[in-house]
Parts: structure tokens; C-alpha cells; sequence
């Protein structure tokens, strides 16, 4: 556990994965960010829908999950 958050490693077929997850405020601004610095968002993620994925090629080799604060 981090102070800010959770880093999981989650098994898959071919390898392992890496996944930071983090919770914002607003998923809706985070969009506008992200849209405002073209920084392409990862679609079909089947693991949690609702959220907001980053592909490891542009997160410095690891997924990065959006999620709203709970």
C-alpha cells in the first residue's frame, strides 16, 4: 500500500501485470486533461469498465487506472 493509493499485481496468461490504480475527484475532468494534452485513453478494458485506462506506452510501462473517489 501506498500513502495515496494501492499498486497491484495482477496474473495474467502470458505475463505479469503492473497496475497503478488512482482515485480522482472527477472522472469527467480527468477526461478534459487528458483529451486537452492528447494523451489517448485505452478502450475495452473488461476488468473495470468504469474506469479510465492508460496503456503502459504512454504510462511508463505500467496501466494506470482512473477511478472515482469513493
Amino acid at each position: 500500500m501506498l500513502p495515496e493509493g494501492y499498486v497491484y499485481f495482477v496474473p495474467s496468461a502470458r505475463t505479469n501485470v503492473v497496475v497503478a490504480r488512482v482515485e480522482v475527484q472527477s472522472l469527467r475532468a480527468l477526461q478534459t486533461v487528458l483529451k486537452r494534452n492528447n494523451i489517448p485513453v485505452a478502450k475495452g478494458i473488461k476488468c473495470n469498465p468504469g474506469a479510465i485506462w492508460i496503456s503502459p506506452a504512454m504510462a511508463h510501462g505500467i496501466w494506470l487506472e482512473f477511478v472515482a473517489r469513493r
